[in-house]
């Protein structure tokens, strides 16, 4: 536990907890995690995973008229979310399982970095009230509109699991 905590590991996983939440309960049963430990995964599962930088959305940094382009952010989630979705489709995994679990469930997933540097660049302190609504706002529009777009490439390419 003293290793556990001096190097931020996770350390251990509530795999039932887990296997309870996850909305493909029908198709799978969670065992694991990937490597780092943000995604957990079935037998042969694997996450195609990317980042958008915040810090490239705002306008006029280090200013009075800072901005944050929201328009352009949420046009980025979308055409990102089809990107991570087109990966799915020249994965190179190793495995033949690894593919079709790949191809089957089409499981990618997006976040964020820069929080802290946009914040900045905006003038904001971090922790203040206005920072703190930035960042839902971020992952708000960051779920929300990948959610839209991923919903319109099931109604192109199939639901899945299928």
């Amino acid at each position: 536990m003293n290793a556990t905590y001096d190097y931020a590991e996770p350390g251990f996983i509530l795999i039932d907890k887990v296997n309870e939440y996850n909305n493909n309960w029908f198709a799978e049963l969670i065992r694991a995690t990937n490597p780092c430990g943000e995604q957990p995964l079935p037998p042969n599962g694997s996450c195609l995973l990317g980042s958008i930088n915040l810090t490239a959305f705002v306008s006029n940094p280090f200013t009075a008229q800072a901005s944050f382009d929201w328009e352009r952010f949420k046009k980025v989630v979308r055409i990102f979310t089809r990107m991570l979705d087109n990966v799915v489709e020249i994965n190179g995994l190793p495995l033949p399982e690894q593919v079709a679990e790949i191809e089957n469930k089409r499981r990618h997933g997006m976040g964020y970095l820069g929080l802290g540097s946009a914040m900045t660049m905006l003038g904001m302190k971090y922790g203040k009230n206005n920072s703190v609504e930035f960042t839902r706002e971020v992952t708000k529009h960051l779920a929300l509109e990948g959610w839209r777009e991923a919903t319109k490439l099931a109604k192109e390419k199939g639901g899945r699991p299928s």
